[in-house]
């Protein structure tokens, strides 16, 4: 099941603001910086979540990532 979604938030090296948002398994929201990006109703995890970085690229050069602070509630 392909569970991706767009936002309008094009690759850049600013540094971003990112909240994720999981309401009883019905509804998983993303903001990025302060701004709704995505809303998702089907395939919405129903157990607690754990946050997870991933980083890919498609060439060969180097990628980077930085995770400046981070935070997690299961409520």
């Amino acid at each position: 099941v392909d569970t991706f979604t767009d936002t309008s938030v094009s690759v850049n090296t600013s540094f971003t603001l990112y909240k994720a948002e999981m309401t009883g398994g019905t509804t998983a929201k993303l903001s990025l910086s302060g701004v709704l990006e995505a809303t998702k109703t089907s395939y919405v995890p129903d157990i607690k979540q754990q946050p997870h970085i991933y980083l890919v690229t498609d060439t060969t050069s180097s990628a980077e990532c930085n995770v400046r602070y981070m935070e997690a509630y299961n409520t």
